[in-house]
């Protein structure tokens, strides 16, 4: 019912002054029911939403895998993404090489961090940079601020990147699924960007079982890049 077919009702005198503030009610009761569930969807939407990143979206413009001057072990890493970051985005990161035992799965005895976004908007083309002091601490962000959470997937593994060769990998979405065998985790999500600290030919190679070597996933080959001679400081 319409708020004009109450007052005629109302005038026409085909219901009382009770019947009219009942219908009255129930009507106010229904608009406020709507209004409030969509404040609340908004607010859903608000916070849950995040920069969806595809192979492109990232780069990785300089790693320095000992950084003697803040500690022996400590490495950084800096990168830029072509959208906007916003709130709630989240990124993962591994050293874990891709097909270090098994075709088409990943080595799961190093480092798989995920990261969410719980400042404000990060503009796209800003650097940002991360950093690990030692081989058994979390990394931190450094720039352009620190406001992110940092969540390790795998238990007791720390992202290390070791000095002679190593590699690391971006990605976002998707599963990590580590069944508990060597070197046999899976993953279902978009793999954003890779990075190896050893030259071509040897910068991606496959099955070699070391924490210092990885194969370079399928539709990866514009989306990785490797110095021109092994070096553990890139830019």
């Amino acid at each position: 019912m319409k708020v004009n077919d109450l007052f005629l009702l109302r005038i026409n005198g085909s219901c009382d002054l009770r019947t009219t503030l009942q219908i009255a009610r129930s009507m106010l009761r229904s608009f406020l029911r709507s209004v409030l569930s969509s404040i609340v969807l908004l607010w859903v939407l608000s916070i849950s939403a995040q920069t969806t990143l595809a192979p492109g979206d990232m780069a990785v413009i300089g790693v320095n895998a000992n950084n003697t001057c803040i500690a022996v072990t400590a490495d950084e890493i800096s990168f830029v993404c072509f959208k906007p970051i916003t709130t709630n985005t989240q990124l993962d990161l591994t050293d874990n090489g891709y097909e270090r035992q098994t075709a088409a799965k990943w080595g799961d005895t190093e480092g798989l961090f995920r990261f969410v976004r719980t400042g404000g908007s990060i503009a796209a083309g800003t650097v940002i940079t991360i950093r690990v002091n030692s081989g058994t601490s979390a990394p931190i962000f450094i720039s352009p601020d620190a406001a992110w959470s940092v969540t390790s997937l795998i238990a007791g593994q720390w992202f290390n990147m070791n000095a002679g060769g190593d590699q690391l990998f971006f990605t976002q979405g998707g599963a990590w699924t580590n069944p508990g065998a060597a070197n046999d985790m899976t993953f279902s999500g978009s793999i954003l960007y890779g990075f190896s600290t050893v030259a071509a030919p040897n910068d991606w190679v496959s099955f070699q079982n070391t924490t210092q070597r990885s194969g370079l996933p399928p539709g990866m080959i514009c989306f990785s890049q490797s110095p021109t001679a092994s070096s553990d400081y890139t830019k």
